[in-house]
């Protein structure tokens, strides 16, 4: 098991790796970009076949074993929040998750957040710390529940997920580090959004074939060049 996870980890890293440009031979102009995309096919497509085999002997549950996935209840209010937030965002990209509830966990999550800066201004009283915990304890229960409702046989979150949700993450942290603007953020929200439509809609509700889960691997490398190449801007 452990030398499978580090393939899949290996695998998954080529997969929304940006893929180095090659240079068009000296004298010879645009054929370094069809070399290019011919290696971004086959990367794709070897990737998208490997990853799927290793998958389905993988074990479902993996997410128990994860530090980032367990339910923590630090008594550092701040440590606490840092955690339910980062165990959303693990459990969702491990697939522990459907997509709906870790949209809304992610959304109760900030409106804890802001209610508790809210409230800090002038100092957090005892009971106001207390109220706040209480809404922590109460997210991660509801985490728990919606967890084991995966475990009782709901389908995973589908493997392109992992790196949507990287993706996203990668966005939100361009915004506030001011390397993205409001546009360019939006812009790229809308082809990760794009890429879960297009998952959707080859699924349909039935196994990927190869030729599908190549085409969803060679939209991951895009877009990965796209976010990588505006956060480098």
């Amino acid at each position: 098991m452990k030398q499978t996870q580090i393939t899949l980890s290996l695998l998954a890293a080529f997969c929304v790796a940006s893929l180095p440009a090659h240079a068009a031979p000296r004298g010879v102009a645009g054929k370094g970009k069809l070399i290019h995309r011919d290696r971004s096919a086959n990367i794709a497509e070897r990737i998208a076949s490997k990853e799927e085999e290793i998958l389905f002997k993988q074990d479902a549950h993996v997410w128990r074993k994860d530090p980032e996935a367990l339910d923590q209840r630090p008594e550092d209010l701040r440590a606490y929040s840092n955690h339910s937030y980062r165990r959303i965002v693990r459990l969702l990209t491990l697939g522990g998750l459907e997509e709906a509830d870790g949209t809304k966990f992610k959304s109760r999550h900030a409106e804890i957040v802001a209610a508790a800066k809210a409230a800090n201004s002038d100092g957090l009283d005892a009971s106001e710390k207390q109220s706040i915990r209480t809404q922590l304890n109460q997210l991660n229960d509801a985490i728990n529940a919606a967890v084991t409702e995966v475990e009782k046989g709901k389908e995973r979150t589908p493997i392109v997920n992992r790196a949507q949700h990287r993706f996203e993450e990668r966005i939100e942290f361009g915004v506030k580090s001011g390397r993205l603007s409001t546009l360019e953020a939006s812009s790229l929200r809308r082809k990760v959004a794009k890429l879960e439509a297009l998952e959707e809609r080859l699924k349909a509700g039935q196994k990927l074939s190869s030729n599908e889960r190549e085409r969803l691997m060679k939209e991951v490398v895009e877009l990965q060049r796209d976010l990588t190449r505006a956060l480098h801007n």
